[in-house]
C-alpha cells in the first residue's frame, strides 16, 4: 500500500526532514543530501511502464502517474513537430522561462500563480504553433532559446483568456473553467492553473505584457505600503516541515484577500509576504482572524506549531526589517533545514 511504501522510504532514506503532504495527490516530501524530493505512489497490476497503461488512473483510484505522462506528452509533441534538436532548444528555453517566473515570483501553485507544468505547457504550445523546423531555424542548432521565450511572452501577453491552452486540440477547452485555464495533457479535464485568482491573474498579465514589451523589471512589491507577513519561527528540520504545512494552506488566504488586490510571494525560507494594494483595515483584519482560526484548528496535535507561526500586518519599514533578518547571511543551511533562500532580491 502507499502507506507501507512511504513508511519504508521514511525509514530507509537518510533524510534531513520528512513530511507527508496528504492532499489530492499524496506526496512524501523529504530532503536527502541537500536535494529536495517529492515522491508519489502509483500502483497497477500491469507490468508495463506507466506510459503504456490503459489509463492514468492507478489501482485504488489514484492518479500519480499523470504527472509522468504529462511530461512525456510534452516531449513527444515537440519532438514530432521540431525533432530532437527542437526538443533540446525547448529545454534550454524552459530553463529561461522558469528562471524568469521565479525571479518575478509568479511560479507557485500555492500562492495562486501557474506552477512549473503550466509554464512548460505555455512554452510548448508556443513552439507547436510554429511551422516544423522554424524553432531551430530561428536560433540555429545551438540556440539558447531566447527567441522562443520571447515568442511565448508575446503570445500570452495578448492571449484571449479564458480561452483554454491545450497541448493538442481535444475539444475539452470549450468547457474549461477558470480565469486562465491551462489543461493537463493526460487528463484534459484538469486545469493546471486552478488556483489562479482575479488578483494573481492581473499580476501574471502585467508581467507577461512587460516581458513582451522588453520593459526593465519593475520592483515586485514597489509602491505597496501594507504587507501581511506569514512566517515560521523555527530552525532546522522543524522550519522545513512546518513551512511546507503552512505553504499548502496559503492559497486559502490569498483567495480570501482577493478583493484587496494582494500580491503574494515567497520572500525567504519560511517567510511569505502578501502586499496589499487596497489595505481596508476592517476587511483585512477579518480575513486574517479567520485564517488564524483555521490554522489553529488544523495544526497537527502535539506539534507546537501554533506557537511558531506568525500571521501579522506590517507597514513597509517593519516588513523590511523582518525580511532583512530572515535573509541574513548568518543564517546557515543547517538553520534553514537545507531550504534554499531565493537567489534574487525581493525588490521593495
Amino acid at each position: 500500500s502507499r502507506e507501507e511504501v512511504f513508511a519504508a522510504l521514511t525509514k530507509s532514506m537518510p533524510a534531513t526532514w520528512v513530511r507527508l503532504a496528504d492532499a489530492h495527490f499524496p506526496i512524501l516530501a523529504m530532503e536527502v543530501h541537500g536535494v529536495h524530493l517529492d515522491i508519489q505512489y502509483a500502483c497497477s497490476a500491469s507490468l508495463q511502464h506507466p506510459l503504456h497503461w490503459a489509463t492514468h488512473v492507478c489501482d485504488g483510484g489514484g492518479a500519480a502517474s499523470a504527472a509522468l505522462r504529462d511530461v512525456h506528452a510534452i516531449r513527444n509533441a515537440v519532438v514530432e513537430v521540431h525533432g530532437v534538436a527542437g526538443w533540446q532548444l525547448y529545454q534550454r528555453a524552459l530553463l529561461r522561462v522558469k528562471k524568469w517566473a521565479k525571479a518575478r515570483h509568479v511560479c507557485s501553485n500555492a500562492l495562486g500563480y501557474p506552477g512549473g507544468l503550466s509554464w512548460s505547457l505555455m512554452l510548448a504550445t508556443t513552439a507547436l504553433a510554429e511551422q516544423p523546423g522554424a524553432v531551430t531555424n530561428a536560433e540555429g542548432g545551438g540556440g539558447d532559446g531566447k527567441a522562443l521565450v520571447q515568442a511565448m511572452f508575446q503570445r500570452f501577453a495578448t492571449w484571449p483568456w479564458p480561452r483554454a491552452v491545450e497541448l493538442l486540440p481535444s475539444g475539452a477547452g470549450k468547457n474549461a473553467a477558470g480565469l486562465m485555464p491551462v489543461l493537463c495533457p493526460t487528463d484534459v479535464s484538469a486545469n493546471s492553473t486552478r488556483n489562479v485568482t482575479e488578483a494573481t491573474f492581473r499580476v501574471i498579465q502585467a508581467e507577461l505584457q512587460a516581458a513582451a514589451a522588453g520593459a526593465p523589471p519593475a520592483h515586485v512589491l514597489g509602491g505597496l505600503q501594507v504587507f501581511v507577513r506569514c512566517q515560521v519561527r523555527a530552525l532546522g528540520a522543524e522550519l522545513a516541515v512546518c513551512s511546507g504545512w503552512l505553504e499548502a494552506r496559503l492559497v486559502t488566504l490569498v483567495r480570501s484577500l482577493d478583493t484587496l488586490s494582494p500580491r503574494p510571494l515567497k520572500a525567504a525560507a519560511g517567510l511569505w509576504a502578501i502586499g496589499i494594494s487596497d489595505p481596508r483595515s476592517t476587511a483585512l483584519e477579518r480575513v486574517l482572524e479567520a485564517f488564524r482560526a483555521r490554522l489553529a484548528r488544523d495544526v497537527p496535535a502535539g506539534s507546537g506549531w501554533e506557537d511558531m507561526i506568525e500571521v501579522v500586518v506590517e507597514d513597509r519599514d517593519d516588513f523590511k526589517l523582518a525580511l532583512a533578518a530572515a535573509q541574513s547571511p548568518c543564517i546557515s543551511a543547517a538553520a534553514t533545514g537545507g531550504m534554499r533562500l531565493p537567489s534574487d532580491e525581493v525588490m521593495l
